[in-house]
């Protein structure tokens, strides 16, 4: 499982690890019932506080996505409820900060973004349809 964090874009650490959590749990890259890595070993990987993992874990499974078992690990929920929309906006939201910082300095208006947002969407859509 690989999670990418930003330690300098301003946003807090915990909330950027449960955003990608919740994303990769929502896309099905890993399972039901999938043991994730203990909240030590993300620390490590992420080079984050364990305190900081532990949080979004905490914050995970009081949404229902994670369960923890004590002695055991943290594993994703096997019935996994679907995102609420205000958190699949934020999703989003925060997906699209991170292309318009990727963008900024390559001389596009937000226009031609946008179209090309809806033209990548479009060309997706049919694609993520088959995949479910």
């Amino acid at each position: 499982m690989y999670i990418k964090i930003d330690h300098h874009s301003g946003v807090p650490l915990g909330i950027q690890i449960a955003s990608a959590l919740r994303l990769i749990i929502a896309q099905g890259r890993v399972l039901p019932g999938e043991q994730l890595p203990s909240a030590r070993d993300l620390s490590k990987q992420l080079q984050v506080n364990f305190h900081t993992v532990r949080k979004a874990y905490g914050a995970l499974q009081s949404e229902g996505l994670l369960e923890l078992k004590r002695g055991l690990g943290t594993f994703v929920a096997k019935r996994r409820r679907r995102l609420k929309t205000a958190v699949l906006r934020q999703l989003i939201r925060s997906r699209l900060l991170a292309l318009m910082e990727d963008m900024a300095g390559l001389d596009i208006d937000a226009t031609e973004l946008e179209k090309l947002i809806v033209t990548e969407l479009e060309r997706a859509m049919p694609k993520m349809r088959k995949s479910r």
